[in-house]
């Protein structure tokens, strides 16, 4: 069983690899896709791309937190 952080970092690396495959069918934009279809790739590259970000900033908070226990 995972704990906490386990689970945030796997979390962050799955999230990683859908936010990779979405970024490499955009920079490979076949003239099939639509440009409603390259909007909503778009948005869901920036939606994952924040989520990334978040999940980044709360993973080194919690390790900060464990620091400051460590040294005290």
């Amino acid at each position: 069983m995972m704990n906490f952080k386990e689970k945030m970092l796997f979390e962050l690396i799955e999230l990683v690899k859908k936010t990779t495959k979405i970024e490499v069918r955009l920079s490979q934009k076949s003239e099939d896709m639509t440009k409603r279809e390259i909007e909503i790739l778009e948005k869901q590259y920036g939606i994952m791309c924040q989520y990334v970000d978040v999940l980044k900033e709360r993973i080194n908070y919690y390790l900060n937190q464990e620091m400051i226990e460590v040294n005290k």
